[in-house]
């Protein structure tokens, strides 16, 4: 019943996207590995995002689609996001604290149905994540609480189109075991 509940909702969620309820050859659903807030001085809350993305590590990104489910308030119209350049964890946030919004930008919000918005990255942000250049995604949230990865039906998630990279292209960058995040 539960993996109905979730198709059901992924059903739902492809329709509100305009993707038809199907996706293209070359399209990646990208999982949340880890999420913590972070508080810092001068800022709201900071939501810190990082993903799973050995699957697209060596793709070339053409478009990134993030969704994310608004916990408490309005939804946003804009979304200041950067790229995270410092190692962290669940139990040690604060380590992502060190040169947070050197590399960010904002993005528009499109409202979704029962909660969720949307955000479409730049495919250079993702390409960063990809090849383990950036240790997540940091999101500023003000007037408004978005959810981590918990409770799972409303967690985060990253859907990328591309495809492999010619064979001109750059190989990936990996972190190292150390580097990863849980």
């Amino acid at each position: 019943m539960v993996a109905s509940l979730q198709l059901g909702f992924w059903a739902r969620l492809f329709a509100a996207l305009s993707l038809g309820g199907s996706l293209a050859a070359e399209t990646a659903i990208v999982e949340a590995r880890a999420d913590a807030r972070l508080h810092l001085e001068g800022r709201t809350e900071i939501l810190l995002l990082d993903f799973r993305t050995a699957s697209i590590a060596t793709w070339e990104i053409r478009k990134a689609t993030l969704l994310l489910h608004v916990q408490e308030g309005e939804p946003p119209k804009m979304l200041l996001i950067s790229l995270v350049p410092a190692r962290w964890t669940e139990d040690a946030p604060e380590r992502a604290a060190a040169g947070l919004f050197r590399h960010s930008g904002r993005f528009q919000v499109r409202v979704l149905e029962q909660g969720w918005i949307q955000v479409e990255l730049s495919p250079s942000f993702v390409a960063a994540l990809a090849r383990e250049q950036s240790f997540g995604l940091a999101v500023e949230q003000k007037n408004f609480r978005l959810h981590g990865r918990k409770p799972p039906q409303f967690a985060f998630v990253l859907l990328v189109e591309g495809g492999p990279q010619s064979s001109g292209g750059m190989s990936p960058v990996r972190r190292t075991d150390e580097n990863k995040t849980k």
